[in-house]
């Protein structure tokens, strides 16, 4: 990767994607770390279909370290990143207003 580059963590089909392909047609490397192969390996195919470089790696966002190197690999590998978009997504099986601050405060970190 070389020129500015943009990592999407939490890449997914929503957001993630569509932050991906935004700043790729406007010629951004583009570095997708998210937790399932397959959908990296579909979304990097899409971007490559529209002539945006891509790569991707595979990090569990709740992994610290993993998360960490994910990013580094990144890092390393173009030199600089010029944006870090941090998309992950939580489910939590309770309102907002049923949650313990605990909670709250698990589901934010």
């Amino acid at each position: 990767m070389t020129g500015r580059v943009i990592v999407v963590v939490g890449a997914g089909p929503g957001v993630g994607a569509a932050v991906a392909h935004r700043f790729g047609i406007k010629g951004y490397a583009v570095g997708l770390v998210g937790r399932n192969a397959a959908a990296m390996e579909q979304l990097a195919a899409a971007l490559h279909a529209d002539d945006i470089t891509v790569d991707w790696t595979m990090a569990d966002v709740a992994d610290d370290a993993a998360l960490r190197a994910a990013v580094e690999r990144f890092a390393e590998f173009s030199g600089q990143i010029d944006v870090l978009h941090y998309n992950p997504s939580l489910t939590t099986m309770k309102s907002p207003l049923e949650l313990t601050p605990d909670e709250l405060l698990a589901d934010l970190s």
